[in-house]
């Protein structure tokens, strides 16, 4: 038997069989995102094909949604703010990293 499974094996017993893991997520927001194209967020082979232009790994973005609800946009919006889900610290750092090189 493993460390994690007797980890899973003492919590289980101190909290019942309904506790479950949940795994940690890192959130970030990206402004300014083209909004007028195809790109839809809750689309699995969107957030591949971002992560693919983006240099990260692939399912290192969780998930994503847009901060406003799309029937709340302004007429003729041409850009939004994107919530970016991420499964760790390092495909934030390496989204950040990448897009502040961009910018200098």
């Amino acid at each position: 038997m493993g460390t994690a499974d007797k980890l899973w094996d003492m919590a289980a017993a101190n909290f019942g069989k309904v506790a479950r893991v949940k795994l940690k997520t890192y959130n970030l927001v990206a402004q300014f995102v083209p909004c007028l194209g195809c790109f839809n967020p809750l689309d699995k082979e969107h957030l591949h094909t971002f992560e693919d232009e983006n240099n990260l790994a692939l399912n290192s973005v969780m998930l994503a949604s847009w901060l406003k609800v799309i029937d709340k946009w302004s007429k003729g919006q041409t850009v939004a703010s994107l919530k970016i889900t991420c499964c760790s610290p390092k495909a934030v750092n390496d989204f950040i990293h990448k897009n502040l090189k961009e910018l200098l």
